[in-house]
């Protein structure tokens, strides 16, 4: 049972640090412009330079944006960062006329003979374009994530060697965070049970889960003094390796977190199922 107990509690952890560093992640991500960036290139590339130029002043793309004045094709923020299918045909459709040598004036004047026809090239043009940058964002996003998971990781110490010996020895700690899992097997119900709600910003809900874990196990996340000052007591020549091995117990955290949150709930609700069914049955005799 303290097995499965101390299974649960890593699990919820894991979770609680993927949720922060995805809120970390988000912020980063919206700061950056990182899909409007990425879809402007990908229109640049349909359209060429001046048919995207054109394209971001068509009304139905301007309508999709916050821009006032003329847009800048340059200014990252001037792009939306998507654009339904069937906008991006129509629009498409009448730039294709006059950039017939763009890629998408090649392929409609390839495959099309009807409007109708043009329309339905360009939908599937653009939607295939689309996937390929959707996959490429994502292995981004895995990238970033995981680097951003080892910043947490390092700022709230969660160092998983180190959260692994105390949840084995501190019985106490385990089954409180193993009871919390058990009452949050989706993203939902664990922030409802660390009082998140929807108006919080990232910032006010990761500091309410990390306060969620300290106050069912103290000490466990973040750094304190008696925490530096037992790094430092170590001295010269260990404190090289100590410092060696809570970087690697940092990694383990930062994959762990590049899993997602989704994982780890899923596993938390495995093993509240192999934990329901190990519990011992009461004898009525």
């Amino acid at each position: 049972m303290a097995l499965i107990e101390a299974c649960a509690a890593m699990a919820l952890l894991y979770a609680l640090l993927s949720i922060v560093a995805s809120a970390a992640k988000e912020a980063v991500e919206t700061w950056v412009q990182k899909r409007k960036d990425d879809f402007r290139g990908a229109m640049r590339d349909l359209l060429q330079e001046e048919g995207a130029k054109r394209f971001l002043g068509h009304a139905r793309i301007r309508a999709l944006t916050s821009t006032i004045g003329p847009p800048d094709p340059d200014n990252k923020n001037h792009w939306p960062s998507y654009v339904d299918p069937k906008v991006f045909a129509v629009v498409a459709a009448d730039l294709a006329k006059e950039f017939p040598n763009s890629r998408i004036g090649e392929v409609v004047t390839w495959a099309a003979t009807t409007k109708d026809e043009a329309l339905d090239v360009l939908q599937q043009v653009y939607s295939e374009r689309m996937e390929r940058l959707s996959g490429s964002f994502k292995r981004h996003a895995q990238k970033s994530l995981l680097l951003i998971g080892l910043v947490v990781a390092v700022l709230v110490d969660a160092d998983t060697i180190q959260m692994a010996r105390r949840l084995s020895s501190d019985a106490p700690a385990r089954t409180a965070l193993a009871q919390l899992s058990m009452q949050a097997s989706t993203q939902q119900d664990l922030e409802r049970s660390c009082g998140v709600i929807a108006s919080d910003d990232s910032q006010t809900k990761s500091s309410k889960l990390i306060a969620c874990v300290q106050t069912r196990a103290p000490d466990l996340l973040g750094w304190n003094g008696r925490k530096v000052a037992e790094i430092a007591a170590t001295g010269w020549p260990m404190l090289p390796f100590v410092l060696l091995g809570k970087f690697f117990g940092y990694v383990l955290t930062a994959v762990a977190i590049s899993l997602g949150a989704a994982f780890w709930f899923d596993l938390i609700s495995k093993v509240a199922n192999i934990r329901s069914t190990s519990k011992p049955k009461r004898d009525d005799r």
